[in-house]
């Protein structure tokens, strides 16, 4: 009689054991899910906004129209314009620095305890390179563009930028998907169109 309640109590403990490992799998579907329809939601976001613009059903680029771009010096003076977008954001992460640091008493750059500011800090830090990439790829492009496109395309790229870097800064860390393709994927394709008018350009390929 002992023994057979001892093969069922293994057989217990056994299926115990067993029931955490059996439930994982659903979880990580569950995130591919989320991670797919957050794809799915973010690159819908960026062609939405280009036909939207490309059809002119919005307009984002103010007053300004195709006859006030007739040369370079012109285009580049309104790209200058909405490189105010992309300031705004850096003064904004340079001010969440000093705040954590202000409101957690981490004055020290050079202190232990910089775990306190290491969220800011890597939010500033993204945000330069951010910038870096959509400044230098709009003065890249823009000896290329046409008026009509210039008024197209440098005030999408901005303001979805700018749109989001919000929304990344709002679900950072564990939620930055939407805001990270809205700024980077919204970028990337643009510099590499950029890249390969230069090479066309300069090598005659």
């Amino acid at each position: 009689m002992s023994s057979g309640s001892d093969e069922k109590e293994a057989l217990t403990s056994t299926s115990s054991t067993v029931e955490p490992t059996l439930s994982a799998p659903p979880k990580s579907c569950r995130m591919i899910w989320i991670y797919l329809f957050t794809f799915v939601i973010g690159f819908g976001t960026l062609a939405g906004l280009a036909v939207a613009v490309q059809h002119e059903c919005i307009s984002l680029h103010g007053p300004a129209t195709a006859s006030d771009l007739y040369d370079f010096p012109s285009k580049l003076q309104f790209t200058l314009q909405f490189w105010s977008l992309p300031l705004i954001w850096l003064v904004f992460s340079i001010a969440y620095v000093i705040y954590r640091r202000v409101t957690t008493k981490t004055i020290n750059p050079l202190a232990a305890n910089q775990e306190t500011v290491h969220e800011a800090n890597c939010l500033l830090r993204n945000g330069v390179e951010q910038i870096a990439l959509l400044t230098l790829t709009q003065l890249a492009l823009l000896p290329h563009l046409d008026a009509e496109m210039t008024l197209k395309l440098i005030p999408t790229l901005n303001i979805q930028w700018l749109v989001g870097r919000i929304a990344f800064f709002i679900g950072y860390p564990n939620n930055r998907l939407y805001g990270w393709i809205l700024s980077f994927y919204g970028t990337l394709p643009v510099s590499i169109y950029a890249v390969y008018l230069f090479i066309r350009h300069h090598f005659q390929i």
